[in-house]
Formats: C-alpha cells, structure tokens, sequence
C-alpha cells in the first residue's frame, strides 16, 4: 500500500491517519507541537503552552455531520472523547430552546443533531 504523510495531529488529521492505516496505508503523523502530553486535564490546562495552536483554550466542536461520519467509521470516538471530559450539546433541548419556540415536540432524526465539544487540552 501507499506510504502517506498526514501534517498535523489535530483531530481531523488524526481520523484520517485511522482510517487510512485500517486501509493497509503506510501513515506518518508530523506534528510540530514536541512538547508531550500532560499527565492530567488540569496540568494540560494550567501549564500546557503550546504557541503554536492560537485556537488551543477555546471551544472545539465536533458538530452533528462530522459525529456522525465519525460514529460510523470510528465508532469509538465519540465514546473516547466523551471519557476524556468532552460533553454532548443537544440544542434542541428545552433549555436552549428561545422562548418563542412553543412546539417543542421532538422530531424523527432530531438526535442526529446532538454533537460533542470540549476543549482542546483534554489528553
């Protein structure tokens, strides 16, 4: 098979390294961050820099499609994220809802909605 070169660990790059190693490719992850990984979420978010990843304390959101794609070709993603402190969004629930949205009779298909986030230094 193909020897290929995924730039960046991050999550995308790492779903792909996956899927592509489970295809029998030859897969190398390049990330520039050397620093290795903290111990405990606390540590990571206390003490991890990394300069390199401007976005690093923010939100980062695996919205419905990408969860979606994810649980049927990594089904254990999302079980894994949400173990290592993710949590679900659901906006459909009665607390996000505005006010003026009276019927809030649930839908056929409105769980395929629901999506995960956390913050990035989560090991």
């Amino acid at each position: 098979m193909s020897k290929i070169i995924i730039c960046g660990g991050g999550m995308i790059g790492l779903c792909a390294a996956t899927m592509l190693a489970r295809d029998g490719h030859n897969i190398t992850v390049l990330e520039a961050d050397a620093a290795g990984v903290p111990m405990t979420r606390a540590q990571a978010w206390q003490s991890w820099e990394r300069p390199g990843v401007a976005q690093f304390r923010q939100p980062h959101n695996l919205f419905a499609r990408f969860r979606m794609i994810s649980d049927e070709e990594l089904p254990e993603l999302t079980d894994r994220l949400l173990r290592a402190g993710c949590v679900w969004v659901d906006y459909l629930d009665d607390y996000s809802l505005p006010p003026t949205i009276t019927d809030k009779a649930p839908r056929p298909g409105d769980i395929a909605l629901r999506f995960v986030t956390g913050r990035r230094p989560v090991p």
